[in-house]
């Protein structure tokens, strides 16, 4: 019972990252470090984050077709990768006139309990 307990605490890390991501960030992930990073603020932050390797984290994106393309090219295994359930987002009824920043609040509603000890949020749009 006490390896058990030992193999999950080693399993299930406390604390890690959290960014929210879709449209054109996504698109424009690449997994070359030497890609423009004007253009690849997706990419410059996960490389950050996979460099660190002390903690996870957890990418949410807008739909599968989304995971996809992040899975392909993200610089590193080090960041999960999720789909919002878009269903929850109803833009006429929330009367927002902003999706993208909808999306970004739905997300991190849905995920910042991700990691029990702490979860930070990283914004990926630093320009």
């Amino acid at each position: 019972a006490v390896l058990a307990s030992a193999v999950l605490a080693a399993a299930a890390p406390r604390r890690g990252f959290l960014l929210v991501a879709t449209g054109p960030p996504v698109a424009f992930l690449n997994a070359d470090a030497d890609a423009d990073w004007t253009r690849d603020e997706l990419g410059s932050m996960l490389r950050d984050v996979c460099a660190q390797r002390a903690y996870p984290a957890t990418l949410v994106v807008g739909n599968a077709s989304e995971v996809a393309a992040v899975v392909a090219k993200r610089p590193c295994d080090g960041a999960a990768v999720v789909a919002l359930d878009r269903r929850r987002l109803n833009l006429r009824e929330d009367g927002s006139i902003y999706p993208a920043r909808l999306f970004k609040v739905r997300a991190i509603a849905a995920f910042s309990g991700t990691y029990p000890d702490g979860t930070l949020y990283l914004d990926n749009d630093i320009n």
